[in-house]
């Protein structure tokens, strides 16, 4: 993780100098390198994101990938699948989830507890469970068990986050419940149960409304992720001509070939399990190397709704009709 970065600098380099403990920090991460690291300086913590599990797994599995001395790891994005993946190949003893932000104004959630799945747990009773909320559009507080955005209670009611004070103002929603308070949003779509465990579902704005439907790229991304047939899969919206709302196009690395025929009508089956159907990619594209991703390895999205199709000569484009995924043509784009 980049030192700018709250995990990197805040979560993981700091906690060692507050701990008198040893950080080791590398230029840049390698998954043929990780588990090397990690025994050559005898690592027993590390802090993640997500995506760096996932490339980890990816990987060819060796016989020696749990002789580590890791004991646990603190981070963020750790799906429930991929957790328990990670935990069963590399020995992991315990996971510690947490959802938070660089630019907060709080602690963050923490879900301590090793529950699969949950990037946080505050129990109902808690005083800390008034500090957080997850409201809806009109800043009413959702059920248990629904989605809303998360909201965090600025403590003194006064915030800065950052160098900037006009993004600040962005970020803050005053009076929400009585006069006089002030709330941070966060920007991301939480669910809480009954007992208090948090679940992150998706970001605000990572979404697509297709046939009068609200689609989460994150859902849709691992479904696709769960038929173990791919490496990397990246969701997003798109126009097509004579349709409104935008629909769904998955960019693809498969980790084997995946053709049209068989092997992309099973793909095709698995996801038919998992999604409505107004949730199933209409579009693939297969990619043959890793996206472009940003410097905490979270992949690049916004040029790839810009392509749309534009790089149908470059990689090999499918598209949904009639219950089955076939070869995209450029003539055949207009009658989609």
């Amino acid at each position: 993780m980049p030192l700018y970065h709250g995990n990197g600098l805040a979560v993981a380099f700091s906690s060692c100098l507050e701990a008198g403990a040893c950080a080791v920090v590398r230029d840049k991460f390698s998954v043929g390198a990780f588990l090397t690291d990690v025994r050559t300086y005898n690592c027993d913590s590390v802090v993640y994101i997500g995506e760096l599990w996932r490339y980890l797994s990816n990987s060819p599995q060796q016989p020696e990938d749990a002789k580590n001395p890791l004991g646990v790891i603190f981070g963020n994005g750790l799906t429930s699948p991929l957790w328990e993946q990670v935990i069963e190949r590399f020995g992991i003893e315990k996971v510690v989830e947490h959802y938070g932000a660089t630019e907060m104004p709080a602690s963050a959630l923490t879900n301590w507890t090793g529950r699969p799945g949950y990037c946080g747990f505050i129990p109902p009773d808690h005083p800390d469970a008034n500090n957080v909320a997850l409201v809806n559009e009109q800043g009413k507080v959702v059920a248990p068990g629904e989605v809303g955005e998360a909201v965090l209670r600025v403590p003194g009611n006064f915030y800065r986050g950052y160098l900037d004070p006009k993004l600040d103002e962005d970020k803050l929603w005053r009076n929400l419940f009585e006069p006089g308070d002030l709330w941070w949003r966060s920007g991301d779509l939480l669910c809480r149960d009954a007992d208090g465990f948090f679940m992150f579902v998706d970001r605000m704005g990572d979404s697509f409304r297709w046939k009068g439907e609200n689609v989460s790229c994150v859902e849709v991304e691992e479904a696709i992720l769960s038929t173990g047939k791919v490496r990397e899969a990246v969701v997003y919206g798109v126009p097509i001509p004579g349709a409104s709302g935008k629909v769904g196009m998955a960019s693809i690395l498969p980790i084997e070939s995946l053709d049209e025929g068989e092997t992309l009508d099973d793909f095709l089956t698995h996801l038919q399990e998992l999604l409505s159907p107004y949730a199933i990619p209409h579009i693939i594209r297969l990619v043959d190397r890793h996206h472009e991703t940003t410097s905490t390895m979270k992949i690049i999205k916004a040029h790839l709704q810009t392509e749309g199709f534009k790089q149908i000569e470059k990689y090999p484009h499918f598209a949904l009709r009639q219950g089955r995924y076939v070869r995209l043509k450029r003539d055949c784009i207009s009658v989609l």
